[in-house]
């Protein structure tokens, strides 16, 4: 495959060069939702076509979900104290066991797991060999994300806070006085968005929008449990909505854009987007009056 590229860019660069015509239009692809319920044990896919199916099942009480970079998912089954992988072909692999309540999950480049240990208060690493440690200790962690610097950002729901983490392992306060903090998410700009539950179900679930200079603002209020969020390729945000089977999407700016009902879900909690292959680039050449067409394929692992 890297001949073949190497081989196509060779001869562009050689076509060009004798004053071809040349045109590049990247591929598109749109990204499907997975989202897990907690009741029955469930992991939902919803296509950007509007189609629903159930992807995995026969789990516990299901939470949250994270996809590597080869579209691997991880599922953290909060009852059962297990992670498990399963495959883009349906295969499953438990990665870690004897967890206590793990809550979120996140994979970051590299291949380490990092799964937050919501009843032992702490933050559970596991290497792509299969080496489980202790990452960092942290207060009832819940959810957990990366940020482009590779810093790992976790809420405590039990002093309310949000903690990043270094690579190295070295924890700070990053922000406070939150309320039940769960879900979180990044945007294209580097603002971090937060689920407050603030109780269970009484409707007063809010997000906090964190700007990287510190800056706190509410963007949206009046939700049940905003468990675990996601922005996906559109700059959309969407909420896995706990204790019921709705899916919420809303705009950056904290406008309603629809409701999506996960037909046969009872408490959604996780939520991943399935990552998008790098696009294929559609080369387009004339010469002599004679088109060629030239694409590049990236192959998944």
């Amino acid at each position: 495959m890297k001949e073949m590229t190497q081989t196509i860019a060779h001869s562009l660069i050689a076509i060009i060069g004798a004053g071809a015509a040349f045109m590049l239009a990247p591929g598109t692809s749109a990204q499907n939702v997975f989202v897990s319920d907690f009741r029955t044990g469930s992991v939902y896919e919803y296509t950007s076509s509007g189609v629903q199916s159930t992807y995995a099942s026969g789990f516990d009480n299901l939470a949250g979900l994270a996809f590597d970079s080869f579209g691997n998912l991880y599922v953290a089954d909060y009852s059962l104290g297990t992670v498990t992988k399963i495959t883009p072909g349906g295969a499953r692999n438990t990665v870690a066991t004897g967890l206590s309540a793990p809550a979120g999950v996140v994979v970051n480049t590299a291949g380490d797991v990092f799964i937050a240990n919501y009843g032992a208060n702490n933050i559970i690493e596991v290497t792509p060999l299969g080496v489980q440690s202790t990452f960092a200790t942290v207060d009832s962690p819940s959810g957990l994300i990366l940020n482009a610097a590779g810093d790992l950002f976790a809420t405590s729901q039990g002093d309310g806070t949000i903690n990043e983490i270094t690579p190295q392992g070295a924890v700070s306060q990053f922000a406070s006085g939150l309320a039940n903090p769960w879900g979180l998410a990044f945007n294209t700009a580097g603002d971090l968005f937060v689920g407050n539950l603030n109780g269970y179900g009484n409707g007063a679930g809010s997000v906090t929008e964190i700007t990287p200079k510190d800056v706190e603002s509410t963007l949206i209020t009046g939700l049940t449990i905003p468990d675990q969020m996601a922005f996906n390729n559109a700059g959309d945000l969407l909420i896995a909505e706990g204790r019921s089977n709705d899916l919420l999407e809303y705009s950056s700016t904290g406008s309603l854009l629809q409701t999506i009902t996960i037909s046969g879900a009872q408490d959604l909690n996780g939520l991943a987007l399935q990552p998008v292959p790098e696009p294929s680039t559609l080369a387009v050449l004339a010469l002599g009056g004679v088109g060629f067409l030239l694409r590049r394929y990236r192959k998944n692992a």
